[in-house]
């Protein structure tokens, strides 16, 4: 709340003072609150955030908005989704992932289309050099979404094995993810399966981004199954499956 909330406030108010004519703001898709199955969610879909950090990064955005319109200065403000960026020996985005496909221990959960909202890092400063350049303002979302079966088969398609088949009632899925996190309660650990996870498998809302190409003609340099193949490919040569 300090960084999202009132720094971002500072730092609009000092670069007004400034002089500055042109502000770019990072925010989240977080900020309109939508949940996992709200299908697909424009820069239109009303902002209802439901957590403290949801609500710093709206909060962020109001005082942007606010701010530049009483200075006279553009404001573009881009909302990615979950953005992946790997360091080696730091971060290791769907690795758990990775590693479940690897050792046959996904499973479909109910038979809707599950959607995943994830967008490359490289991706993502691509697109704020994008808005930077052009002449727009306004909010976009900044997003490469696709099906997780596309998600998942290229994953084993880079692990040289079958797509996964196993599929699970969507009831045994819920009373599964209960399970796992009353066992993360009184362990203390996180557990490989659990409500969150029940919702990342199940989930059909999407982010749309078709905003940010049709206003400003901004191609995703990498695109998502770049990305999720990369990953994979890394993964497997540095024997981390």
């Amino acid at each position: 709340t300090e960084v999202n909330d009132h720094g971002t406030r500072r730092l609009v108010m000092a670069a007004a003072a400034a002089g500055v004519r042109r502000f770019v703001y990072i925010s989240s898709v977080g900020s309109y609150g939508a949940p996992a199955h709200a299908g697909e969610v424009t820069e239109s879909f009303p902002h209802v955030p439901r957590n403290l950090y949801e609500l710093s990064k709206d909060a962020g955005e109001a005082h942007v908005r606010r701010v530049c319109a009483a200075a006279g200065m553009q404001a573009v403000i881009l909302q990615p989704t979950n953005v992946i960026g790997r360091v080696p020996g730091r971060s290791a985005p769907l690795l758990g992932l990775v590693r479940m496909v690897a050792r046959r221990r996904f499973a479909w959960i109910g038979h809707g289309d599950p959607v995943v909202n994830y967008v490359g890092v490289e991706d993502v400063a691509a697109a704020i050099v994008a808005v930077a350049e052009s002449a727009v303002v306004g909010t976009y979302i900044v997003n490469t979404p696709c099906a997780l079966a596309d998600l998942v088969g290229w994953i084993a398609s880079e692990l040289g094995i079958p797509a996964p088949t196993m599929r699970l009632p969507l009831a045994l899925g819920r009373i599964l993810a209960g399970l796992g996190g009353l066992a993360q309660k009184a362990s203390g650990r996180s557990m490989p399966f659990n409500s969150e996870r029940l919702l990342e498998l199940t989930n059909t809302t999407r982010y749309v981004p078709d905003a940010l190409t049709r206003d400003t003609g901004y191609a995703y340099p990498s695109g998502i199954e770049k990305v999720i193949r990369d990953l994979a490919r890394a993964y497997l040569r540095e024997e981390l499956t």
